[in-house]
């Protein structure tokens, strides 16, 4: 009886030990599974986020193509409206550009025979205007500055231009690979169509993205994979394998959904191993054929990608969390001192401490340096008559437009006063500040601010001083200067640059 007694004690602790057992291994497991699943949809997360802020960012980039393309065109057809033709001021300001933006590959500005000025006869055989002296001249980055030439020398290199032609419409055109200097060159394209005050077909502007800037933006990191594709299937730029974005590997799938919901969408593909791909739309206003940034992850690189990040946070997270935030508040409370809240430009006190730094900084270097005062004309008179409102976004349109024709890594601009704004352009000589005031006014003039019925127009004065190492001037001196060709403006009637 004691013998069945102990052998029914022995089973009953084996099999509370095999229970017990079993518990830990659900919970582990249970545990493990939780981890797995938090792992992959934080990790899907992240993923998904940052294909959506890559989607924005390229949005943000094209944007900057519309912005300058549609600026161009302005420019160059209030030339033509006033009569002020002038074919070589043309080009310089397309060369302008690609000095401005670095990402830019080249410019087109493209009229129909006689359209722009009606000198072709002039003009014949005298570059880049071609044999029948046609205003078709494209500026592009070469390798030791930039190359003016005629846009094409033969039927083929033209027949993109006929096509366009046929249905000209403003937007982005898939890649091709066109043949500029001598070497095939494959590039991305925005164009804008040039129209008369009959709305007929004059002829367009055409700017180029080398396809090497989109290669920068989906270029492989951490076994991430990127691709910008159409609704066509037109592949902008890929760094993701032929199997993944194939008709047939369901990634076109993913890419529906997301066209049609318009937000960002995600799917797993069953290839092996299987592979996450998320999709983002680029949201191209007015754009027929849709781009969207796709992401693809193979579900191994998400879990081993993961656990490094937890490796990492776990290992600084006190020291990022004291260091960020310390970052954090010097940065604000840096700009509080620095941004004039309301334009987003410098204040006087950023000015005041930069500006002759700058100055010396450009005498010691034996470059010239100028500056462009400028101020609103009777902004009083809108402030009152519309109220400050008004009077504020005003001041936000001009220096906004102030910001479109500054060199965004070398000039800069300050609100100098209530109404009054100063553009700082280092080794930038006289001639060429006049050029930027020039564009700047012709920029303004066709301004329009909506308020409630009204079409409110608004035009500014400038004065512009330079000096360079010779002239010894000071920054009073300097400032002094542009303030009285300031005056002088407005004495000769205001709208206009001294």
């Amino acid at each position: 009886m004691l013998k069945n007694i102990n052998i029914g004690k022995k089973k009953i602790f084996k099999i509370a030990i095999c229970i017990f057992i079993a518990l830990i291994i659900l919970v582990l497991g249970s545990l493990i599974y939780n981890f797995y699943q938090y792992a992959r949809k934080t990790t899907e997360q992240y993923i998904k986020e940052s294909t959506t802020a890559k989607a924005v960012f390229t949005k943000q980039n094209l944007q900057e193509a519309e912005k300058i393309s549609k600026t161009l065109r302005e420019i160059v057809e209030n030339l033509r409206k006033h009569r002020l033709q002038n074919r070589e001021a043309v080009i310089d300001i397309m060369k302008d550009i690609l000095e401005q933006y670095p990402n830019v590959f080249g410019v087109n500005v493209i009229y129909e025979p006689n359209a722009f000025d009606g000198r072709d006869q002039e003009f014949k055989g005298r570059e880049p205007y071609g044999q029948q002296g046609i205003f078709f001249p494209y500026v592009w980055r070469g390798e030791n500055g930039f190359i003016a030439e005629y846009s094409y020398s033969n039927a083929e290199d033209s027949q993109w231009y006929v096509d366009y032609k046929k249905k000209p419409q403003e937007g982005w055109r898939e890649p091709k690979t066109y043949v500029i200097g001598g070497k095939n060159t494959k590039v991305v394209s925005y164009f804008v169509p040039i129209l008369d005050d009959n709305s007929r077909f004059i002829g367009m502007i055409a700017l180029d993205y080398s396809i090497g800037f989109f290669d920068d933006l989906i270029r492989q990191r951490n076994g991430i994979t990127s691709s910008i594709i159409t609704t066509q299937g037109e592949m902008v730029s890929s760094s993701m394998p032929a199997n993944i974005i194939s008709s047939k590997s369901g990634a076109f799938a993913v890419i529906d959904a997301a066209g049609r919901k318009q937000e960002t969408t995600m799917g797993y593909l069953k290839t092996k191993p299987k592979t996450l791909v998320v999709v983002s739309p680029i949201r191209l206003e007015g754009q027929a054929n849709q781009w969207f940034f796709c992401t693809a992850v193979a579900n191994d690189i998400i879990m081993s990608s993961f656990q490094e990040i937890i490796e990492l946070l776990a290992g600084s997270a006190i020291i990022f969390t004291v260091v960020f935030t310390s970052l954090l508040i010097s940065f604000i409370f840096l700009r509080q001192k620095q941004i004039d809240h309301l334009t987003g430009l410098y204040n006087r006190k950023y000015m005041d401490t930069e500006l002759p730094h700058q100055l010396r900084k450009a005498f010691r270097d034996n470059k010239p340096f100028s500056i462009i005062m400028c101020d609103l004309d009777c902004f009083k008179n809108i402030n009152d008559t519309y109220g400050h409102l008004v009077g504020d976004e005003i001041l936000k349109d001009f220096s906004a437009k102030i910001l479109m024709f500054i060199r965004g890594n070398v000039d800069w601009a300050v609100r100098y006063g209530g109404d009054e704004f100063l553009i700082v352009l280092p080794g930038v000589k006289l001639q060429e500040a006049y050029r930027i005031a020039e564009r700047l006014l012709s920029s303004v003039r066709t301004a329009e601010i909506r308020y409630h019925d009204d079409v409110i127009k608004y035009s500014i004065s400038c004065g512009v001083a330079s000096g360079n190492p010779e002239s010894n001037l000071d920054i009073e001196e300097l400032i002094h200067s542009a303030d009285n060709n300031l005056y002088e403006a407005k004495k000769l009637g205001r709208d206009r640059y001294y």
